[in-house]
C-alpha cells in the first residue's frame, strides 16, 4: 500500500561524511639552488672605497697645484702699466653710464687699449735691439781706444792709418773692418778730418765706373765736394791712366780734395757709420 499524500517516511539518520584522507605525500623534490645574493660584498665595497680615494687625492693635488700657482701670481709684482689700465677701466665704465655721452671716442679708447700689450711687446723688442748696439758700439768704443787707431766723431768711427795703400787695398782693409773709405757730408766732418791728417789720405770718393760720375763707395748720397780750385780732369784722351779716386792733401788751405791715379800709395781713412 502507498503511503498517503503528505506523509514522508523519515529520512534515515546518516552518519556525517569524514573528508577525504590527504593524498600520500609525494617524495619530496630536489631542493633549489639558493638565490644570488645582490648585497654589498667585502671586496665589492674595498673597490668602491679605493676609487672614491683615488678621485679625492687627483682632485686634492689638483686644487693644490691651482692654489699654488695662484699665490704665486698674488705674489708677483703688478705691472707697471696696471694702474693705468685700472683707471682707464674705471673711467670708461663711469663714462658708459653717462647716456649723453660719445660712445664713438670710448670705443676708439677702448679699441687702442687692446693694442696696448702688442705695443708693449714692439716696444720692448726695438728697446732690446737699440741696447745690444749701443754694447756693440761700447765694446768696439773701448777696444779702438785702448788701441789708440780708431776715434769717434758724431755718430761715426774713424781711423786715419800710419801706412800707405793704393786706393783699392785701402777700401779692401775698411771693408774688412766693416767700414768703407770715409765719406765727407759735411763741412764740420771736412774739417775733421783734415784735422787728423798729416800726409795726403785716401777717401772714399770715386769715379771708377763711370767718368765723371763720382760717387761714395758707402753709398751715401754726394751732398758736397771739395775740390781743389787747380783740380784738373784728365780723361782717357789725354792720359792712358784716369785719376779716378780722390784724396784729401792737408796742406792745401780751404778746397782741398784732389782726384789722383789710384794706385798710387797713399795713406788713407776709413769710417763706420753707427746707426742707432
Amino acid at each position: 500500500m502507498l503511503p498517503e499524500r503528505g506523509f514522508e517516511p523519515q529520512a534515515e539518520a546518516m552518519a556525517p561524511k569524514k573528508p577525504p584522507a590527504p593524498a600520500p605525500a609525494k617524495a619530496a623534490a630536489a631542493a633549489p639552488p639558493a638565490p644570488e645574493q645582490h648585497g654589498m660584498t667585502p671586496q665589492r665595497l674595498k673597490m668602491i672605497w679605493m676609487c672614491i680615494g683615488g678621485t679625492v687625492l687627483v682632485f686634492g693635488t689638483i686644487a693644490a697645484v691651482m692654489g699654488y700657482l695662484y699665490s704665486n701670481m698674488l705674489a708677483e709684482p703688478p705691472h707697471h702699466l696696471e694702474p693705468s689700465l685700472n683707471r682707464l677701466r674705471s673711467s670708461m665704465a663711469a663714462s658708459y653710464r653717462r647716456p649723453k655721452l660719445n660712445y664713438g671716442n670710448a670705443i676708439k679708447v677702448s679699441d687702442f687699449a687692446l693694442t696696448l700689450m702688442d705695443t708693449l711687446k714692439s716696444n720692448q723688442h726695438e728697446y732690446a735691439e737699440q741696447k745690444k748696439n749701443y754694447q756693440s758700439l761700447y765694446k768696439k768704443d773701448t777696444k779702438a781706444r785702448s788701441a789708440g787707431t780708431w776715434d769717434t766723431f758724431g755718430r761715426n768711427l774713424y781711423y786715419v792709418s800710419k801706412g800707405r795703400k793704393t786706393w783699392y787695398d785701402a777700401e779692401n782693409f775698411c771693408v774688412s773692418r766693416d767700414a768703407h773709405l770715409a765719406s765727407v757730408l759735411s763741412d764740420e766732418e771736412q774739417n775733421y778730418i783734415t784735422s787728423q791728417l798729416k800726409d795726403p789720405a785716401w777717401i772714399g770718393f770715386t769715379d771708377e765706373k763711370e767718368e765723371g760720375k763720382w760717387e761714395w763707395t758707402d753709398g751715401s748720397r754726394v751732398t758736397k765736394q771739395y775740390w781743389h780750385e787747380e783740380n784738373t780732369y784728365f780723361t782717357e784722351s789725354k792720359r792712358r791712366l784716369e785719376k779716378d779716386c780722390t784724396s784729401i792733401v792737408p796742406s792745401l788751405a780751404g778746397n782741398n780734395w784732389r782726384d789722383t791715379y789710384c794706385h798710387e800709395l797713399r795713406n788713407w781713412v776709413c769710417k763706420e757709420s753707427v746707426e742707432i
